[in-house]
């Protein structure tokens, strides 16, 4: 019986445009497979052609005050932006262009300007 390890993953999970995350509470990976010429024959078996793999990111930010939010904002909201994010499929980190399909701020505090929670998911404009 194999003993398994745990390792602890080197430097950011993730970086928007070259700076650091730190914030990140919750990170989700997930591999969407494109296809192409997907039909089933006469014997109810599937063919496609893999085109590709769109790793679309889905990560959870925590207790993130207003300044730190706004400039998370104005990277979000810019067209396309790099990203540098640690691919558990790979155990690498990759590089690629991304836009933010979807982003919300939770508030916490009022007084504090705090957030309790910012969820944001990132797509690849290309596949991998």
């Amino acid at each position: 019986m194999a003993i398994i390890t745990s390792q602890p993953i080197a430097g950011n999970l993730l970086t928007l445009n070259a700076g650091a995350v730190p914030e990140i509470s919750e990170y989700t990976v997930t591999q969407n497979k494109v296809y192409r010429d997907n039909n089933t024959n006469m014997s109810g078996q599937v063919r496609a052609t893999l085109l590709g793999i769109m790793p679309v990111i889905r990560i959870t930010l925590r207790h993130v005050n207003r300044g730190r939010a706004n400039e998370i904002s104005a990277i979000l909201d810019t067209e396309y932006f790099d990203v540098t994010y640690f691919d558990p499929s790979t155990n690498a980190n990759r590089t690629a262009q991304y836009y933010s399909s979807d982003y919300g701020f939770e508030l916490e505090d009022k007084d504090r300007g705090l957030m309790k929670s910012v969820q944001i998911t990132l797509n690849p404009i290309a596949m991998r």
